[in-house]
C-alpha cells in the first residue's frame, strides 16, 4: 500500500493517507507542548488544505510563523517580526488562506472556494477578513479579464481598476 510522507523541518511523518500523515505530524507537535504551554508560551498550530502552519516565539524576540506544504518536498516558508502571538497567528492564517484558495479550473465565480478561504482567516481578524474579501474580488476580476482574452498584464491592470 502506498504511503504518504509529510516533511516538517527535519522530521518526516507517514501515514496511509495525507489525512493520516497530517494527524501524525499534529500529534507530534502537540506532544511537544503537552500541558498547552511550555517555557512560558504555547505555539499556534493550524491546518488548512495542503498546509500546516506553526507560529512560535522567535529566538530573535517576538513571534514568527512557518508554513509547511503537506504534499511538497520543500521545507516551506517563514515569516517573522510579529510582536505578539495573536498578530503572528492572524498573519499566518491570512497567508494560508491565500495559498489554500482553489476555485475550480475555468470557473470565474466560486462562492464555495471564497467561503473556504475566508473560513481560514481568524474570525476575530476583521482587518484580515476585509483584506481577504478584497483579494478574492481581485481574483474574480482577474479571471474574468483573462477569460475575455486579455493578457496577464492587461488583466492585472483591469482587476486593479485601471483602464486597459
Amino acid at each position: 500500500m502506498p504511503k504518504v510522507e509529510i516533511r516538517i523541518g527535519s522530521e518526516t511523518y507517514t501515514g496511509k493517507t495525507t489525512k493520516a500523515a497530517t494527524a501524525a505530524a499534529l500529534d507530534h507537535l502537540a506532544a511537544l507542548f503537552p500541558e498547552g504551554e511550555r517555557y512560558g508560551w504555547a505555539p499556534v498550530i493550524f491546518t488548512a488544505p495542503g498546509i500546516v502552519g506553526v507560529a512560535t516565539k522567535s529566538p530573535a524576540g517576538g513571534w514568527e510563523y512557518r508554513l509547511h506544504w503537506i504534499t511538497a518536498a520543500a521545507d516551506g516558508s517563514c515569516c517573522s517580526g510579529y510582536k505578539t502571538r495573536r498578530e503572528a497567528e492572524f498573519y499566518m492564517r491570512r497567508h494560508m488562506s491565500q495559498i489554500a484558495y482553489a476555485p475550480p479550473e475555468g470557473q470565474i465565480d466560486s462562492p464555495e472556494a471564497d467561503a473556504a478561504a475566508l473560513a481560514i482567516v481568524h474570525p476575530d481578524d476583521t482587518e484580515g477578513l476585509t483584506q481577504q474579501r478584497s483579494w478574492l474580488r481581485f481574483q474574480r476580476e482577474y479571471r474574468a479579464a483573462r477569460a475575455e482574452g486579455l493578457t496577464d498584464r492587461e488583466a492585472h491592470a483591469k482587476a486593479c481598476g485601471h483602464s486597459v
